[in-house]
């Protein structure tokens, strides 16, 4: 019927209409897989749906209609919670009511409260807790993490949160600061697919009002002062999760084969007077992990600066927030090590009053995709268009066929594949939370495996 109706349509029109009706079909996808697998995302928006036209007549606008509910939002198309009011008293009592509930199933295991008022528990001492219990815990469940790291301390045992002061020095800290605004490299972050198509697939909203730059491979060879930044951190990070020069690791930036860890393409971030971003999780539903063929397993997160009020990184079910501190990194994992995501990594960056600065790390691990995904044919331009149907089993091989050239040119490119690849390959979840084929290198949203 859409071909029929675009019969006489140029071939950009008709193309750009497959690629809205494609994600008209992920989103529905979306929607029902995630009832189906139970999905807790303990956001709710309100909605604008048009007014009726038997009420307000043809081609009324739409209004704001208040609908209560868990939903999840992973193109960052719905407006944030308002501040106050019903519907918000309501969504935070879920999340505390889901909160207890872990609590008294075991599910959560904070530190003493004299540790953590002290600003953590030393992760050496282990005659302050159960360390082997601890260890056997994050290899099997998590991933290793070396405890006798120096200055390494607990903020939570289950799910597990670190800090590490003077992970980066202050001169570190503020040559990477310098750099990024000297170079002009940020711009506004996006939530979702990044800047995947068009506006469709990316949005620069209210859950997510920061700026940030993602050092992909064009940013770090445009700017050696941010590749420096970078290439200190993924070393000190390997060493955190012991993994030694990470050798068995795949390259960072590029696609992990199943199996597989490797970073992500790094990114800075600045929050001024107001900025934030809302309750998300960085791990993805099982389904869409599947899809991307990866999943996120770790967030390394280092604090370019003090702030002496707000910006806290907030972890909404845990009764924990972790005050920005130059130079201090923390660590926490948004997912099992089976890839399926962990729901209580659930995270808020509060609203800033000073500025703050942040470099955000997270390690992917490989999995197995999905064969073949028509909604990311579609969106690629592969899928075929004529106005003849033919057998689902030609169109498949054809679009098939047509994605060849264009992964044998991704698989040969030395920067590995780019978000918007990846996203097109695949149709990604997304605490994901986070590229235009033609869209410009660096930015929120630019190339590089990560954005």
């Amino acid at each position: 019927m859409m071909n029929e109706a675009a019969a006489e349509l140029g071939d950009a029109q008709r193309q750009r209409i497959a690629g809205i009706f494609a994600h008209c079909c992920r989103m529905e996808l979306l929607f029902f897989e995630g009832a189906y697998t139970q999905q807790r995302w303990p956001l709710h928006a309100p909605l604008r749906v048009a007014a009726l036209a038997s009420d307000a007549g043809a081609g009324a606008e739409a209004v704001p209609v208040p609908v209560e509910g868990i939903a999840w939002d992973p193109d960052g198309l719905l407006p944030p919670p308002s501040s106050g009011g019903h519907f918000a008293r309501r969504a935070l009592e879920r999340a505390a009511a889901a909160g207890a509930e872990l609590q008294q199933t075991g599910g959560l295991q904070p530190i003493p409260a004299e540790h953590l008022a002290a600003g953590g528990l030393p992760a050496a001492d282990g005659s302050l807790y159960d360390r082997p219990a601890f260890e056997a815990q994050l290899a099997e469940r998590f991933l290793p993490v070396d405890l006798d790291t120096p200055g390494l301390r607990i903020m939570h045992f289950d799910p597990p949160v670190f800090t590490l002061p003077r992970f980066f020095t202050e001169e570190q800290c503020d040559d990477a600061v310098a750099a990024a605004v000297e170079g002009n490299t940020l711009v506004p972050s996006k939530v979702g697919g990044g800047n995947l198509r068009d506006e469709l697939y990316s949005a620069a909203n209210q859950r997510r009002t920061s700026s940030s730059v993602l050092l992909d491979a064009g940013v770090q060879a445009a700017h050696p002062r941010l590749r420096a930044m970078a290439s200190a951190l993924q070393a000190r990070g390997l060493k955190l999760l012991g993994q030694g020069d990470g050798a068995a690791w795949g390259l960072p930036g590029k696609l992990p084969a199943p199996g597989q860890y490797c970073y992500e393409s790094l990114q800075m971030a600045r929050y001024e007077q107001g900025q934030h971003f809302l309750a998300h999780e960085d791990g993805f539903p099982a389904g869409l992990a599947q899809q991307n063929g990866f999943q996120r397993h770790a967030t390394l997160l280092v604090y370019l600066n003090s702030v002496s009020e707000g910006g806290a990184t907030r972890f909404d079910l845990l009764n924990l927030a972790v005050r920005p501190e130059k130079g201090t990194a923390l660590l926490f994992f948004p997912a099992f090590a089976d890839g399926t995501s962990d729901p209580r990594s659930l995270h808020t960056a509060e609203d800033a009053v000073d500025t703050k600065w942040v470099a955000q790390q997270w390690v992917a691990r490989g999995l197995a995709g999905a064969a073949f995904d028509p909604i990311a044919a579609a969106l690629s331009g592969s899928l075929p268009l004529g106005g003849s149907a033919g057998s689902g089993a030609a169109q498949q091989q054809q679009a098939q066929q047509a994605q060849q050239p264009r992964l044998r040119r991704r698989e040969a490119a030395e920067e590995g594949p780019s978000a918007a690849e990846l996203a097109l390959r695949t149709a990604k979840r997304g605490k994901g939370k986070k590229a235009g084929g033609k869209g410009k290198q660096g930015g929120g949203g630019g190339k590089g495996f990560g954005s």
